[in-house]
């Protein structure tokens, strides 16, 4: 009886989190099979329902902590104590969380180091001090090209390549590089430059991340 009872306590106490698995051709996967690809133990039941940004997960703890963990592997970044439980669940805008705590508190917390302001966290940053508005493109940019000409973030928590192209690029996609880093590490020539990065040479790109 003590066993059943300790281990649903333990159980109480575990995050689950499933995670999709994305490509170029976004496919779910974890979703379809509902195989469970990590868990992450707290030090109290977990109430709160996970917020996802910057290839991390957020959640509040009643352990009175609040959690950030690796998206891909559930290993903790960092946990923050409020003092009291935390039942609520996390609200991000403009790079940092927004929380309430039983101790009658809302927090505002960094969700992440993003040292050049790419919308990706340094630790995960393929292309650090990436230059927003980069200079590509030199010339114009041409129908269903890509570059980064704006750092304004979307509504949807993601910094988009502008393109006219209906597939789109984020930097999470190419993990912070712009148009111009992928240009210099792939080698490719000048016309990526004038008229930015074709949607061949960023699938490549991202390919190549994997």
């Amino acid at each position: 009886m003590m066993n059943k009872m300790l281990a649903k306590r333990l159980a109480a106490r575990k995050l689950l989190v499933l995670l999709l698995a994305v490509v170029v051709a976004p496919s779910a996967m974890a979703a379809s099979s509902g195989d469970i690809r990590w868990s992450s133990l707290t030090g109290g039941a977990v109430n709160s329902s996970p917020a996802v940004a910057n290839n991390a997960v957020f959640v509040g703890s009643n352990d009175g902590k609040v959690y950030a963990l690796d998206a891909v592997t559930g290993a903790v970044i960092w946990a923050t104590v409020t003092g009291a439980p935390v039942d609520s669940s996390p609200a991000i805008a403009n790079g940092l969380l927004y929380i309430g705590s039983d101790n009658s508190r809302v927090y505002a917390m960094q969700t992440v180091d993003d040292s050049d302001g790419d919308n990706v966290a340094d630790r995960v940053d393929a292309c650090p001090n990436t230059i927003i508005p980069e200079s590509v493109p030199t010339l114009v940019l041409k129908p269903n090209q890509y570059a980064l000409t704006s750092s304004i973030v979307s509504s949807d928590g993601l910094l988009y390549f502008q393109s006219s192209s209906n597939t789109k690029f984020t930097t999470a996609d190419t993990r912070g590089c712009s148009c111009e880093q992928i240009v210099a590490a792939l080698g490719l020539g000048n016309g990526a430059l004038k008229f930015g990065c074709s949607k061949s040479q960023m699938r490549a790109w991202i390919l190549g991340l994997r």
